[in-house]
């Protein structure tokens, strides 16, 4: 598996293969920044009838558009008992799994939550930089 790079860019020129949302349980996806196409994508996965935001739970559409991007909209359980741990926890598995299906443009939108604000931006983006690499691939 060929480790990805992870490059933090603003460019609006660049569209991803796939924006990653986490959802809490009764809560609405963070879309503040996305353009209205990617927006209105996390809204309907939000708003199927089988989505309703439980722990593992992952809801897709297509937003549109020339580049034909993906949304994935992710359950993260209640927000009572999310954490630090489960969002890297999270984050890796989202990213991998991205990896996995051939994306290469993923745009991952952390939630509302204390454990992805501040400090905790850092072992978070850690952990996703980290995804992927093998202590014992070159042996």
């Amino acid at each position: 598996m060929r480790l990805a790079s992870v490059k933090l860019s603003l460019d609006p020129r660049r569209s991803p293969d796939l924006v990653i949302l986490g959802v809490f349980q009764r809560s609405a996806p963070n879309t503040e920044g996305l353009p209205k196409r990617l927006a209105n994508a996390a809204s309907r996965c939000c708003d199927s009838p089988a989505f309703k935001g439980l722990e593992g739970q992952v809801q897709h559409a297509e937003a549109g558009g020339l580049q034909r991007e993906m949304v994935e909209v992710h359950g993260l359980g209640t927000r009572a008992a999310f954490d630090d741990r489960k969002l890297r926890k999270w984050a890796a598995r989202a990213v991998e799994a991205a990896g996995k299906e051939g994306k290469k443009r993923v745009v991952l939108v952390a939630p509302d939550h204390p454990a992805a604000e501040g400090h905790g931006a850092l072992p978070l983006m850690t952990e996703i930089m980290l995804t992927g690499y093998r202590f014992d691939r070159f042996r």
